[in-house]
């Protein structure tokens, strides 16, 4: 008759060839969700793919001392509203040295930016103006927090633009986060620019969806988008 400790390692043994079966089935669900879920976003017509492609985004760092100096200005201009939206949000350690340019191919407007330090290491701020041939304007702030919410808070109108990546979709909600000195001229731009956006990331299927994941893990296509939007509506 076997031994109490063989019984106990013989199923020992048994229970992990189960995990492990178990681990597999799970790995090969997750890979055919995958799958489905790229073939989907495939069918969707070219126009709109265009979106979700990374090399269709433009990026650089800044080698312009005087960009970087309009950048650096503006910037000082806005310290009590960032203030205002994120104490945490660290204003003299900006390092104006990784300034950069992002755009979408094929889209006019540029987006001018340089990432913010915080002591909230969930979020990534990001400040940028838009520039349209020789015209720069439209500053905002592009908070992304822990790859799930973006924000978009137009430093002139101040109107925001909150969206929410879950369950396969992105929520979108259109507010003002201040009451700054109101210009309808400049409301309008700025309403006009969310407007824009929000259209980018939620109605367009499967598109919209790949464009807020692929904002999420890279800001830069969070700025781009939203220079394209805020060059056609505002500069």
């Amino acid at each position: 008759m076997p031994s109490a400790e063989y019984s106990d390692t013989a199923l020992n043994l048994k229970v992990g060839k189960l995990k492990n079966f178990y681990k597999m089935k799970k790995t090969h669900l997750m890979l055919s969700l995958l799958v489905i879920f790229i073939f989907s976003a495939c069918n969707k017509k070219a126009e709109t793919e265009e979106l979700i492609k990374p090399e269709n985004l433009q990026f650089s760092f800044l080698n312009d001392n005087e960009t970087v100096i309009k950048i650096s200005s503006s910037l000082s201009s806005f310290i009590n509203s960032i203030h205002q939206i994120d104490p945490n949000i660290i204003m003299n350690e900006v390092d104006f040295n990784k300034s950069f340019i992002a755009s979408e191919k094929g889209q006019i407007g540029e987006a001018l930016g340089v990432n913010l330090k915080t002591r909230d290491t969930e979020i990534i701020y990001t400040f940028m103006l838009v520039r349209n041939g020789d015209k720069i304007g439209s500053p905002k702030l592009v908070a992304i927090e822990n790859r799930k919410s973006i924000k978009y808070y137009d430093l002139e109108s101040g109107t925001l633009l909150h969206l929410i990546i879950h369950d396969n979709k992105v929520e979108v909600m259109n507010s003002r986060y201040s009451h700054v000195n109101f210009q309808q001229r400049v409301f309008d731009c700025g309403q006009a620019t969310a407007n824009c956006i929000a259209d980018a990331y939620s109605n367009h299927g499967w598109t919209s969806v790949w464009l807020g994941i692929q904002s999420a893990f890279l800001p830069q296509t969070a700025v781009a988008i939203a220079a394209a939007c805020a060059a056609k509506n505002c500069l």
